[in-house]
């Protein structure tokens, strides 16, 4: 099975785990945070990744479509195949 995922940021470090254990590959997109307790088992798990500058059109909050989310200035995000 191959998979995409942009899970919420909150949630990666319980995706990471469920993804290595169904020996699952695919892309998961998730913001480069290096100072994140899930971030070294990303890297471990990455075979490639790309990394996405941050812009206006990537991020939007779901209860408002037409708002940028507060992050989207600064935020990198990386699409990782694992």
């Amino acid at each position: 099975i191959f998979f995409y995922a942009f899970p919420p940021f909150n949630l990666i470090g319980k995706v990471l785990p469920k993804f290595s254990m169904e020996n699952a590959s695919g892309i998961l997109v998730a913001p480069d945070w290096p100072n994140q307790p899930w971030f070294a088992q990303l890297s471990l798990m990455t075979k490639k990744f790309y990394l996405i500058p941050p812009s206006k059109s990537l991020l939007f909050l779901p209860n408002k479509p037409d708002a940028s989310h507060p992050l989207c200035k600064s935020l990198r995000l990386r699409a990782c195949l694992l």
